[in-house]
């Protein structure tokens, strides 16, 4: 599987034929979207930024102390999130695989309390975390 190179920042909006594809993710069955009814799958679809690269292990999603703008949802590869404490040791808090959400860690702060890093060439969806809030707020 080939990947490019990806920044977070460099990705703002999905075009609508990307977005139509959860529906054809190989790890649909795994995903947060599994079983949810066709109009609900549509919006989830509607606010998320499908498919962005990660291309090499060692990459980072995001950083301890950045702006907790987006979760991730892991479609392809490993992420690894971890903190480093006062005498720079790593602390590792957990190995997420295609189908887990990262960076719930900051539902509710403003800042990633921890780091996020490619174990292999992965691949995430993206949802910025204003659009999932207003989509937890309209979905029943």
């Amino acid at each position: 599987m080939a990947f490019d190179s990806f920044c977070s920042s460099d990705i703002t909006a999905a075009t609508p034929a990307i977005r139509s594809a959860c529906t054809l993710c190989p790890v649909g069955g795994n995903c947060l979207t599994n079983g949810l009814p066709q109009a609900d799958m549509q919006r989830w679809a509607g606010v998320m930024i499908p498919h962005l690269p990660l291309a090499l292990p060692g990459k980072f999603l995001y950083t301890a102390g950045t702006a907790a703008d987006s979760v991730y949802v892991v479609r392809a590869g490993c992420i690894k999130t971890s903190t480093v404490d006062d005498q720079g040791v790593e602390r590792i808090r957990g190995f997420f695989f295609p189908g887990d959400v990262v960076g719930l860690d900051a539902i509710g702060v403003s800042h990633y309390p921890e780091n996020a890093v490619t174990v292999v060439a992965s691949q995430v969806c993206r949802v910025s975390r204003g659009q999932l809030q207003g989509l937890f707020a309209t979905a029943p």
